[in-house]
């Protein structure tokens, strides 16, 4: 049975690291990013086609993201009921996505060009980022996203902020719909901030400046039972960040877990119902015996290594007894052929997880 097991999992990981996924979509085979599909399908942000397909890999136009923000913000049911206006001359009042433009607009989410918006243009990961870190709480003008420095301001805070973890490519890619998905995922886990003000502008030789804004700070939650993505806690303080998740979506929650195989998984609820348990993206994978001193040198560790009391070792999903140090230079051996092995290092803490599946 554990051979069973450990064959059905081989055949997942073939296509993704997700062990529990929703199928919502038909295409769901061609879904990478298959995590951030099923949450965002689940909390009703992204939403397949009238044949039921995700279209992962289409490119995310620029009314698309204007209604993906609007129905973060509102929700569905209040971004719908929008109404369409003039604002930008490509944008008819009565197109479909006016209403979510325009909003997007009088939000400072999004800005035209000479008056015009080109709402099926494609956007880059760059610019829907500077989108999602207004939802979060920046400020475009006291953040410097506008002006002739706003992509390199707006690339610092998506790299602080982490909203490009786990995408493939740069900043400058055109960004597909499952790409963005994952992007709104990392924002959810993102906490949020505040201004105590956001300073004033002025404009000189045609560039408008921002000054005097103070430099924004987390907003603050002082309950746990709140606390439904993060139990994070600021410095020297008992008290919590509230994460972007938490603040528009009160039924959705997080669990860190381990899948059936021990490795470190999320899992996510959705007013109670399950969505799915998604294992991390392993720090490396091996498909035959490996060194521990070549684990120790693949995670690039400069220290005395990782002793074996903080090694968490899995065979076929069984917690096993890890005997030995990883060191440098250690012959010491884990894992074969037929055998898939997986490690997770944890350098805040010196630790790692390793599992062992043996896929023949």
């Amino acid at each position: 049975m554990k051979k069973l097991l450990a064959l059905v999992l081989a055949l997942v990981m073939s296509m993704s690291l997700v062990t529990i996924s929703n199928a919502a979509f038909k295409d769901a085979d061609k879904i990478d990013y298959k995590e951030a599909v099923d949450v965002m399908n689940a909390v009703g942000v992204f939403i397949g086609d009238e044949k039921g397909n995700f279209n992962a890999k289409d490119n995310l136009t620029r009314e698309q993201a204007a209604k993906i923000i609007a129905y973060l913000e509102l929700g569905s049911k209040a971004a719908d009921a929008l109404v369409g206006s003039n604002i930008f001359t490509d944008v008819a009042a009565t197109r479909w996505s006016a209403g979510f433009v325009g909003y997007c607009a009088q939000a400072g989410v999004v800005s035209g060009y000479d008056g015009k918006f080109d709402p099926a243009g494609q956007l880059t990961a760059l610019q829907f980022g500077k989108m999602l870190l207004v939802e979060i709480g920046y400020d475009a003008k006291a953040a410097g996203m506008v002006g002739t420095d706003w992509a390199i301001n707006t690339s610092k805070l998506l790299a602080t902020t982490g909203l490009m973890k786990g995408i493939d490519g740069s900043v400058n890619q055109v960004l597909t719909r499952e790409k963005a998905a994952q992007m709104c995922l990392n924002a959810l886990k993102t906490p949020t901030v505040e201004y105590t003000t956001k300073g004033s502008n002025i404009t000189v030789n045609g560039a408008e400046i921002n000054f005097g804004a103070s430099t924004p700070t987390y907003v603050r939650n002082t309950v746990a039972k709140d606390q439904t993505i993060s139990q994070e806690q600021l410095t020297n303080s008992t008290d919590y960040t509230v994460e972007l998740g938490e603040k528009l979506f009160k039924d959705l929650k997080l669990n860190r877990t381990a899948d059936d195989f021990g490795r470190p998984a999320n899992e996510w609820f959705w007013k109670a119902a399950k969505v799915g348990t998604y294992a991390d993206k392993a720090d490396l994978s091996y498909t035959e015996k490996v060194k521990l001193g070549t684990i120790y040198a693949d995670l690039g560790l400069s220290n005395s290594g990782i002793p074996a009391g903080n090694v968490t070792y899995y065979v076929d999903g069984e917690k096993t007894t890890f005997t030995n140090d990883i060191v440098k230079g250690s012959l010491n051996e884990v894992g074969g052929n037929g055998a898939l092995t997986q490690v997770w290092y944890d350098s805040a803490k010196n630790t790692a997880t390793i599992t062992m599946i043996n896929t023949y």
